[in-house]
């Protein structure tokens, strides 16, 4: 394997490698605050009192995020990748390569005998060509960001959503926020407000105080 071709698959790797994690980081952040807006709209809806509910509700969004992490960014990192794999998806990209890139990899690790491997002077030609050709590959060519492109699209609109909610009635937000991270506090979207306003009492006289609840 030529040395320049080699360098250009690792940097195929190191790039593949940062969109992946990149898409799978954008996309888990993305699926947690779209499951944390459909928590606080039910929760709104059928405002739930403390216990299980609203446990339920919190636990199930971040395992909802949870999952998109480990599907969408541990998982593929954590899969190695042969150098045979990332030699197709250069020939794939830079198809004047003729598959050369493919054609060394394979001869690199081949354990045939010469006979079955072939000429050892078209294999050194193959090699020369290979890395004289090595400098037309572009890893950002190789190595598509479509799906960072994707998921930076979805986190952007959720977040864009919650922004909104939160500009639009922050008392509301915030409130809904809070029942959200603190399952287990007792903490309402109920309001009081008193409508006989401050009053001076004598001592032992009685008075009527009036209130004004709003919420749920």
């Amino acid at each position: 394997m030529p040395a320049e071709m080699l360098d250009k698959l690792r940097a195929v790797l190191r790039r593949d490698r940062r969109i992946r994690l990149q898409s799978g980081l954008a996309r888990a952040c993305a699926v947690l605050l779209s499951a944390m807006l459909l928590m606080m709209a039910l929760d709104w809806l059928a405002t739930p009192r403390q216990g299980p509910w609203r446990w339920l509700m919190t636990l199930s969004a971040l395992a909802c995020s949870a999952a998109a992490l480990l599907l969408g960014c541990i998982i593929p990192l954590l899969r190695p990748r042969s150098l045979d794999s990332l030699a197709q998806q250069v020939d794939r990209a830079h198809p004047s390569l003729q598959e050369r890139c493919q054609t060394v990899t394979e001869f690199a690790r081949s354990k045939d005998q010469p006979e079955i491997r072939g000429s050892e002077g078209m294999i050194r030609k193959v090699a020369q060509q290979t890395a004289a050709m090595s400098g037309a590959v572009v890893p950002g060519a190789v190595v598509s960001n479509q799906s960072l492109l994707c998921a930076g699209k979805f986190f952007a609109a959720a977040a864009t959503v919650l922004a909104l909610f939160f500009i639009v009635d922050f008392p509301r937000a915030r409130v809904l926020s809070q029942r959200f991270f603190q399952p287990g506090a007792d903490i309402t979207l109920t309001r009081l407000q008193a409508k006989t306003g401050d009053l001076v009492v004598g001592k032992g006289e009685n008075v009527t105080l009036e209130f004004t609840a709003t919420g749920k």
